[in-house]
């Protein structure tokens, strides 16, 4: 039996005594073993746990799906970019087909300093790029034999201003997904666990949400499972729900490579072009090994060997840009990198040595320990 409560206001976590009380609302107390908190970043354990912390990036996005004045794409695009950047954002796109049209949003990696564009800014900036970026598909597409009628190129050849104004949306939004580098975040509360975007679980490169936390949904099963069967729910169990994760902590190094701080492109220092050229050498890379290493980038799985040939590779393909990001990320943020890096190797070692034994053990802890060696070092990818 359960009970379910809709549109209640939720008590903060220090009304919450350390028995199995959980947080109440308008309609008393609702008493459990366990409470779970996937109410995201704004959560109010969340936000106590946080103490107006500022996020440490940003990924602002904007777009939706499209009915009319746009092609029918087809296809996908899950990370294109065709502009330099530009006011210290480097602009990318994502198209997917949709029933009733296409769905298209762009998208930067930034801090969340005040100066940054507000939202009105990046979609005046998403209406006046879209229609170059609807012929760079189109171009794009022809040279892959995906070919659309003329009439779709001629639409998207028109002035700008008569561009938007034949666009109809079945929805248009906007928003901005906040990544913390202290991640996973755990509960010091007994009872109380944190999933989802509330543990700041997703890397700093995707958007968080429901299919960030998709790929912790059977780890999380079984670890609260287990955690409610065997009386683990102190918060020191608990936190083993939510390890350190190698895998997680390096994707920290890519954020920063594709994205600017304020006023960083003044003096040259940062050339427009920068992002576009590092990730021009990264996909080169990644195109002469086999079709698993791109899958597990676009997946924002990340794999230590298939990363360590990848950043191997790409210094080949364009040393001075890639020695150039080294220079100017500097020597604390790339020491700190590669303890992560490190870690991440050790993790892979240790899941291939010791992960066919999870299954002969019933222990709580040491099978958490697993899941930690599993998924912080991206093994979790060959199970899919």
């Amino acid at each position: 039996d359960g009970e379910m409560l809709d549109m209640v206001d939720v008590n903060k976590p220090n009304a919450v005594p350390t028995g199995s009380e959980a947080l109440g609302g308008g309609k008393g107390t609702v008493t459990c073993s366990l409470l779970v908190d996937c109410m995201g970043h704004f959560s109010p354990v969340v936000k106590q746990l946080r103490g107006g912390q500022k996020p440490d990036s940003i990924v602002l996005v904007v777009g939706g799906c499209i009915t009319e004045g746009v092609p029918k794409f087809t296809s996908s695009d899950i990370l294109a970019s065709f502009t330099d950047a530009e006011r210290d954002m480097q602009y990318f796109w994502e198209t997917f087909p949709a029933k009733e049209g296409t769905t298209m949003y762009m998208f930067t990696y930034c801090d969340a300093d005040e100066s940054r564009d507000s939202f009105e800014t990046f979609l005046e900036s998403f209406l006046q790029n879209l229609p170059a970026y609807c012929r760079e598909r189109l171009e794009a597409g022809e040279e892959i034999g995906i070919k659309l009628g003329g009439d779709e190129m001629a639409a998207a050849l028109r002035d700008v201003d008569d561009f938007v104004d034949d666009l109809k949306f079945s929805r248009l939004l906007f928003g901005a997904f906040p990544s913390y580098k202290k991640c996973p975040l755990s509960s010091p509360f007994d009872r109380v666990v944190l999933v989802g975007d509330s543990s700041a679980v997703q890397s700093p490169l995707s958007f968080g949400g429901f299919g960030a936390m998709l790929r912790h949904v059977g780890r999380l099963e079984e670890a609260l499972h287990e955690a409610l069967e065997g009386g683990h729910l102190r918060a020191a169990d608990l936190k083993l729900v939510q390890p350190y994760m190698p895998g997680l902590a390096t994707a920290w190094l890519f954020q920063k490579a594709m994205g600017f701080e304020p006023s960083q492109m003044e003096g040259g220092q940062w050339t427009p072009e920068h992002v576009n050229r590092v990730l021009k050498a990264n996909f080169a890379a990644m195109k002469t090994m086999e079709n698993s290493v791109l899958l597990s980038f676009l997946q924002d799985t990340i794999l230590w060997w298939p990363l360590t040939r990848t950043m191997l590779a790409m210094t080949f393909f364009d040393p001075v840009a890639i020695l150039r990001v080294v220079f100017l990320l500097g020597p604390k943020t790339l020491v700190t990198w590669f303890v992560h890096y490190l870690m991440l190797g050790l993790y892979t070692i240790a899941w291939k040595v010791l992960g066919r034994f999870k299954s002969s053990t019933e222990n709580f802890h040491v099978r958490r320990f697993m899941d930690a060696l599993k998924y912080g070092s991206g093994a979790d990818f060959f199970d899919h």
